[in-house]
């Protein structure tokens, strides 16, 4: 079987020179595509837009690593975490944020800048929780997913999958409108 053919954008285009492909291309192909981002990122494109990023759990971790110890080349980490629609946060293992997605910087605004700490956007008994599950899932081992509060939008709670890496962790989250009981 030959590889299915990627979606042709403008050369002047930020994603040029990527692998890139179509939402219904990738869903009829994923294997190709998933052996592709074994190498490199490839961008997924819906309706004409790039709208999301697949890479491989190595490449993501090794850039959040990358951010979280400062040693990243930080254009391309935070391009890469920016390319993700979730809520994206990567502190290092003192709980100081290194790197945000722009869907978690236009949710918690000035709350989450680089060198601030965890705490400052979640209550202090969700904070208490985040801290005891960092305690708890090994590094590179099992995801930890918890509901918290928001303190952003109030009353609210967000889905949080944790993941633990070498020097540090990544919070990545979704707003699940859920009103807090």
């Amino acid at each position: 079987m030959r590889a299915p053919p990627s979606f042709f954008v403008d050369p002047a285009e930020p994603w040029a020179g990527q692998d890139i492909v179509t939402s219904s291309i990738l869903v009829r192909h994923f294997g190709v595509w998933g052996q592709r981002a074994l190498h490199a990122p490839v961008t997924i494109v819906q309706h004409n837009r790039p709208r999301h990023v697949l890479v491989s759990i190595d490449h993501w971790n090794a850039l959040l690593a990358q951010v979280a110890s400062g040693t990243a080349s930080t254009a391309g980490a935070d391009d890469m975490i920016d390319a993700v629609s979730d809520l994206v946060i990567a502190a290092d293992a003192a709980g100081v944020i290194a790197a945000t997605s722009r869907t978690a910087r236009a949710q918690f605004g000035t709350l989450i800048q680089s060198g601030q700490r965890l705490e400052g956007i979640l209550a202090a008994n969700d904070y208490a929780l985040v801290r005891d599950v960092l305690r708890a899932v090994p590094v590179a081992g099992p995801k930890a997913v918890v509901r918290l509060s928001s303190l952003t939008p109030p009353g609210r709670t967000i889905g949080w999958t944790i993941v633990r890496y070498d020097d540090g962790v990544a919070l990545i989250g979704r707003d699940d409108g859920a009103a807090i009981p």
